[in-house]
């Protein structure tokens, strides 16, 4: 029984440790994707496909120790709820890898008419920087069990979504005074919309870390219950 617990634990460990590597490959690729648009680095492109492979390879390695944890051991409780958290988590961070690499795609054909000042008059540099700070906070929150930190992200998804609720009114105001930028104009609410299904799998994530901890299921609570 001993040795059966020590491998059980082991295996929770090790599901852990390659959880805490996917959410890092998953938000350094969404800091290139950043560096691409915002900074105009397109270079950064090629690097965003050849990794999204990783995120792909990685999200199958982790539900295989997921389904062998569940079939070998059985785990009741916390456990229990670690394995169900990361088995979600895994598919909310393939689904940010997929956005990043399909930001690139769409830098890739539009980048030469995007200014500054059209990615900026969406918001999305800020956008980009709240994204990325939400994956930084579920990242440290998962790797010290903290939920109150995984909660930091609902105001910043609230902010992506008023962006987002914002894309339309920018669009038209942009076109009508160049209309010319039309398909570019399009790209960055493509962008937008990104973002903020981005932001929506960042709090996923969240929720699925206070679920662990906390056996709460935070998507069926009334959202202005949330802090």
């Amino acid at each position: 029984m001993n040795k059966l617990i020590s491998n059980q634990e082991k295996a929770i460990q090790q599901l852990r440790a390659d959880t805490v590597d996917m959410i890092e490959l998953v938000k350094n690729q969404f800091v290139r994707a950043r560096e691409c648009v915002v900074e105009k680095n397109i270079e950064e492109i090629e690097v965003i496909f050849s990794t999204e492979h990783r995120i792909n390879a990685m999200e199958l390695m982790l539900d295989r120790e997921c389904e062998n944890i569940l079939a070998l051991y059985a785990p009741v409780a916390t456990d229990l709820r670690f394995v169900l958290s990361v088995l979600k988590m895994t598919t909310d961070l393939e689904r940010i890898g997929d956005h990043a690499e399909s930001i690139a795609r769409l830098m890739e054909e539009f980048h030469q008419g995007i200014s500054t000042e059209m990615l900026e008059a969406f918001g999305i540099p800020e956008m980009f920087s709240k994204a990325i700070h939400m994956l930084d906070d579920v990242s440290q929150a998962f790797e010290k069990g903290d939920t109150q930190l995984a909660r930091h992200v609902f105001p910043k998804d609230a902010f992506l979504n008023a962006k987002n609720r914002e894309a339309h009114q920018v669009a038209v105001r942009l076109a009508r005074k160049h209309l010319d930028d039309l398909p570019y104009i399009i790209t960055c609410v493509s962008f937008v919309r990104k973002l903020e299904r981005v932001g929506d799998q960042v709090k996923n994530i969240a929720e699925s870390i206070i679920f662990h901890h906390e056996a709460e299921v935070m998507r069926h609570r009334n959202k202005t219950a949330r802090p």
